[in-house]
């Protein structure tokens, strides 16, 4: 299987500009603060929930006004600043939270999450590792490590991570996922289209699922009649959003199945 490995040339300055990031904004002129940061923090994360994450944002520096040392906000707008791709904020909020409270393992693995996009995958293991000893039992935590060490081609490292999320979480659906797709990297295909598939019990809308388990067939096991399963479930759930490439391969298998029933 081919390997896409995106590698992020990042010039970042250490010291007071990170300082400088994780001091607070001024929420937006629209948001009204309210006196109490827990409040604050409590709206941010009800935002933040919601996938507003700007919103989010507004909330947490609110309660940063009040409280400019409450790693809890900290970690939530870090969190907002992740998944507004605001790489570089995100990390520097996320360690002013660790450096407010050095136990706070969902701080480390959200920093791990950051520096993956920012500094490369290799950056990313020592927060993976830190949040991993800080709480063993969380399952999504050995998937990000384990995925780390598949992008690094330490199979047997990504093997024994994955392993341990779906011992820790036998309903975890992304560990099963992941762990296929690290079996479709060592030619394990029968191992890797039953991962996929417990994936997909899980969550019966896993549309990355569909599609790795239709590749799987289409192009390891030659096995055209699956493929075409798995294929016109993830056209159903992705839409417009669909890969050409596979809208074109279902138009060619349907023709050749017609052809030969």
């Amino acid at each position: 299987m081919s390997r896409v490995v995106s590698i992020l040339v990042v010039i970042w300055t250490a010291g007071a500009p990170l300082m400088a990031l994780a001091q607070g904004s001024a929420p937006s002129a629209s948001v009204v603060c309210d006196d109490a940061a827990e409040n604050e923090v409590f709206a941010g994360d009800y935002y933040l929930a919601r996938w507003q994450y700007q919103d989010a944002v507004d909330h947490y520096d609110c309660a940063l006004q009040t409280e400019p040392d409450n790693p809890i906000a900290y970690f939530g707008r870090g969190r907002a600043r992740y998944y507004l791709h605001q790489y570089s904020d995100a990390l520097a909020d996320l360690s002013r939270a660790i450096e407010l409270d050095a136990s706070y393992a969902a701080a480390y693995h959200y920093r791990a999450l950051t520096h993956y996009r920012l500094n490369g995958v290799e950056a990313s293991l020592p927060d993976y590792t830190r949040a991993i000893e800080l709480n063993p039992d969380e399952a999504n935590y050995h998937v990000g490590r384990g995925t780390s060490y598949w992008v690094l081609w330490d199979y047997d490292s990504a093997l024994a991570d994955y392993n341990a999320a779906i011992a820790l979480d036998p309903s975890n659906q992304f560990a099963y996922y992941s762990r296929g797709v690290l079996y479709r990297t060592l030619g394990e295909f029968y191992l890797a289209a039953a991962d996929y598939k417990q994936a997909i019990a899980l969550n019966p809308n896993y549309t990355d699922a569909y599609l790795a388990l239709g590749n799987l067939y289409y192009t390891d096991l030659h096995l055209d009649s699956d493929a075409l399963q798995a294929y016109e479930r993830y056209l159903e759930l992705a839409g417009d959003s669909a890969e050409a490439d596979i809208v074109a391969r279902v138009g060619q298998l349907r023709d050749e199945l017609a052809a030969n029933p």
